[in-house]
Formats: structure tokens, C-alpha cells, sequence
């Protein structure tokens, strides 16, 4: 099962979820809609806080995050440091959220041999390790 199936509500929240982070969408638009929805409706904002309490404990890898949403990001602490903005601003008072790294944009960090980030890389390796245990 995948990780994202997992997530409460998730047949009814996956656009507010995960495809609002998506590169491709309208970011800027879709987060004010997004917040607007749960300031007027009470059944959907404990919906969709209900999805978004999960996936900050959960706390997704790299690659699951980039699989659901098609959106990379360089490290980890970037994209608990991006979703803990946009919950912020969604279900409280920040008042503007992080914007998702375009595609292209290019990482500060190290490459290896590879062309591949090392914290990335060394994220991600720790990660296998752990589940392997």
C-alpha cells in the first residue's frame, strides 16, 4: 500500500492534499482557494487538517513526496520546513506559504558523480537503511 493511501480522507482531500502541490498547478491561486475553503467550511477544514496532521507526523520521504505530488525537493528539512508553511497558512495565521521549487531550480548542495544532490542522496540511503531494519 502506498503511503499516500494511507492518509485520512484521502478520496475526498487528494487534490488539497497533493495535487495543489503539484509544479504544474497554479500554486499561488489554488493555496488562496484552498484556505478561503477552510475558513468558510468547518466539515472540510477537519478533513483536510485531518490529511495534512498525518502527513507531518508521517513525515514522507524525498521520493514519496516527488511520486504523489510531482513536486522534488533538494532535502528533507526543505520539505518539512514547505509543508509546515503551508499548514501554517492554510489552518492558521501565516500569511503567506512557502512556494513549491520549480523543477529546474538548481540545487546549492554538493553533486556527486552522478549529477545527484548528497544530501539527497545520503537522505535517501538512510531512509532504505531504516526500513530495511
Amino acid at each position: 500500500m502506498r503511503w499516500q493511501d494511507q492518509i485520512p480522507n484521502i478520496d475526498n482531500v487528494r487534490w488539497a492534499l497533493l495535487w495543489v502541490h503539484n509544479v504544474e498547478a497554479e500554486f499561488h491561486r489554488d493555496a488562496a482557494n484552498l484556505r478561503d475553503e477552510v475558513r468558510a467550511h468547518a466539515e472540510l477544514r477537519a478533513a483536510y487538517q485531518a490529511a495534512y496532521d498525518y502527513v507531518l507526523a508521517y513525515d514522507p520521504t524525498l521520493r514519496e513526496w516527488a511520486s504523489a505530488t510531482d513536486t522534488p525537493f533538494c532535502t528533507r528539512e526543505q520539505l518539512r520546513e514547505y509543508l509546515q508553511a503551508f499548514y501554517d497558512y492554510v489552518f492558521g495565521d501565516r500569511p503567506e506559504p512557502i512556494y513549491p521549487p520549480p523543477n529546474d531550480e538548481p540545487c546549492p548542495h554538493e553533486k556527486n558523480k552522478r549529477g545527484q544532490c548528497v544530501l539527497a542522496v545520503a537522505e535517501r540511503e538512510a531512509q532504505e537503511r531504516n526500513d530495511d531494519d
